[in-house]
């Protein structure tokens, strides 16, 4: 099926192409050879200028992110100082604690050797009661 119309440019209105020729070429054709130079150099400056767009975009984009993870960053750091600080604090804490437990602990095995001494007293005085007799008698004995 061949079109009967001859071509012209659809940007300047020159004749570019008639029936006769190649069927396919015929109804391909839109513009004369200057005007698909012109054309195709517009069409390819509009694409640059898209691509030019979407990566001013993307760009911006990266900028952005790139931004929020360095502040991400700064308060990750004073984040871990403070941790490092706090841990510190702790391990002096703990250092003191070590100390005071380990005087606790002497000065309960001091309590208990006083504890075993007045056992000790005690049944010595307990002793004298049973043999001696009268709770005076013990008191002057003390003396």
């Amino acid at each position: 099926m061949m079109s009967e119309e001859n071509k012209y440019c659809s940007r300047c209105g020159k004749l570019i192409s008639t029936p006769e020729g190649d069927y396919f070429s015929h109804i391909k054709i839109l513009y004369c050879d200057e005007c698909r130079k012109e054309v195709e150099r517009e069409q390819t400056r509009q694409r640059v200028a898209e691509l030019k767009k979407r990566k001013k975009k993307k760009d911006q984009f990266r900028d952005e992110e790139l931004e929020q993870l360095r502040v991400l960053t700064e308060q990750l750091k004073e984040e871990v100082e403070l941790l490092r600080e706090s841990n510190q604090a702790m391990r002096e804490e703990n250092g003191l604690l070590r100390s005071q437990n380990q005087s606790l602990k002497e000065e309960n095995g001091l309590l208990k050797e006083e504890n075993r001494l007045l056992r000790i007293r005690m049944q010595q005085l307990t002793t004298e009661i049973n043999t001696s007799g009268t709770i005076t008698q013990i008191r002057r004995r003390m003396k």
